[in-house]
């Protein structure tokens, strides 16, 4: 009896319909609470994004600089350019054209290339490679392109993502595109897209930057700051263009919920100072943008929409400070990446998937610089009806300091395939010179494989 009054307690009346309640009322105010902070964090921050569009935009307003480069018979005393014996053999240096596979170290899965220019003369190229796109062991890879030799040096890693986590205090899920540039002082920028949370709608763009060729990185990782909150859902895929102001502009685009292009204008250091918005509509990404004069500039855009599937294009006059009207150009593209490059102060030179259902095809073009047609040219790949699938995607054009172009592009998802020729050997295809009026002739294009080289 004694143990049973110590042990004995009283419990009293609970309405377990007033906790119910009580519970759920203050469940609500959290909610309301929530979803009241997030909405002044993303209106605080669309107005710190607006206000960085307007108020710094005039600095926009600059001169390209444009490509500089020597004779292509400045190359070699010899007059002649080596190609790997497995492709083609020498050719004169005027009517030069080479292609080749890159190794690709080993990876199951390689994407995404991106070329510049290097101190030396020679030619550097990177893409991310690992057991396929968004895994873990996705590491970015570096090789050298020898134009004297004709051959590039087996590719080594040079961004990781345990390397990117540790330099940046926090956690990286995955690596992506890569973005890079030679500036006027011999320094070489490395841009890149990295993930911590969720799928590429979570990127963001880290950069680092080498005064050595790209054989050592002067500093550890940085993240570009675009936002003071979420700074996310901005990634890269074309090279920036330097400015006479040393200034630089990288063509970046959205992808959270809208899909759009703009351009990031970074000082010399790395810092953003301003933004453009190109484009008003939801369904142009990827944009390539290419410097004609020292203010006139052509973006080619990749389209979202699989309704429209074209070639996206825009076109600044004031260095950057205004955009046209997003229009389509008459280039057939299936949701694929695009690359362009001044040819003359009037019309560039666009890579392409001449495909509208598919990256079966990819093809080069010549434009003007109002993104019409001038002429279609040759086929750099043509797999289309052929067995089984196949992906020629994601090219990337530069002109080298020899005056050579050099197109790069994801090979079957496995390599990277190569093309460097002179504009001697492009203007002496087939097909080149622009048609007469209201002609088109889609049947124009011939697989690279298939011309003799002169």
């Amino acid at each position: 009896m004694q143990i049973r009054t110590l042990c004995s307690y009283h419990v009293p009346d609970i309405n377990f319909g007033s906790v119910t309640r009580m519970h759920q009322s203050v469940s609500f105010l959290s909610k309301r609470r929530i979803k009241l902070i997030i909405v002044t964090i993303l209106v605080v921050s669309a107005l710190v994004y607006w206000a960085r569009d307007r108020v710094d935009s005039t600095l926009l307003l600059n001169e390209f600089t444009l490509p500089r480069s020597q004779s292509v018979n400045e190359l070699t005393k010899l007059g002649r350019l080596p190609c790997p014996s497995n492709v083609q053999g020498e050719m004169p240096a005027e009517k030069f054209y080479c292609l080749q596979l890159i190794d690709n170290a080993g990876v199951a899965s390689v994407h995404a290339a991106t070329l510049a220019n290097l101190p030396d003369g020679e030619v550097g190229a990177w893409w991310y490679g690992g057991t396929r796109e968004g895994a873990k062991d996705v590491a970015i890879y570096f090789a050298r392109f020898d134009p004297r030799v004709g051959k590039f040096t087996p590719p080594k890693a040079v961004i990781t993502r345990q390397q990117l986590s540790a330099d940046l205090g926090r956690y990286i899920k995955k690596l992506g595109n890569p973005a890079t540039i030679l500036d006027r002082n011999g320094r070489l920028w490395l841009f890149f897209v990295s993930v911590s949370v969720g799928g590429w709608a979570g990127s963001a763009i880290n950069f680092v930057f080498s005064d050595d060729g790209g054989e050592t990185w002067v500093r550890a990782a940085e993240r570009l700051t675009l936002s003071p909150f979420f700074n996310v859902s901005t990634l890269v895929r074309s090279s920036p263009l330097e400015l006479v102001s040393g200034h630089f502009i990288l063509p970046v685009y959205h992808e959270f919920i809208g899909k759009f292009s703009e351009v990031l204008v970074l000082s010399d250091q790395g810092e953003v100072i301003a933004k453009r918005r190109v484009t008003s509509s939801n369904d142009a990404s990827q944009p390539s943008m290419a410097p004609l004069t020292s203010e006139r500039a052509v973006l080619a855009m990749r389209s979202k929409a699989f309704s429209q599937p074209w070639v996206h294009f825009s076109s600044t006059e004031d260095g950057g400070q205004t955009f046209t009207p997003t229009t389509t150009m008459n280039l057939p593209n299936w949701d694929n990446s695009v690359a362009a490059i001044r040819l003359t102060d009037e019309d560039f030179l666009i890579v392409y998937n001449n495909d509208e259902s598919g990256r079966e095809v990819l093809s080069m073009a010549r434009a003007g610089r109002d993104g019409t047609v001038v002429k279609k040219l040759v086929d750099l790949e043509h797999a289309k009806g052929e067995m089984g699938a196949h992906e020629f995607s994601y090219p990337t054009v530069i002109l080298d300091q020899h005056g050579l172009f050099h197109v790069a592009w994801t090979w079957q998802r496995k390599q990277i395939k190569h093309a460097v020729f002179s504009k001697e050997w492009l203007l002496s295809q087939p097909n080149f010179l622009p048609e007469p009026e209201g002609l088109e002739d889609q049947d124009a294009l011939l697989p690279i494989e298939e011309i003799e080289t002169p």
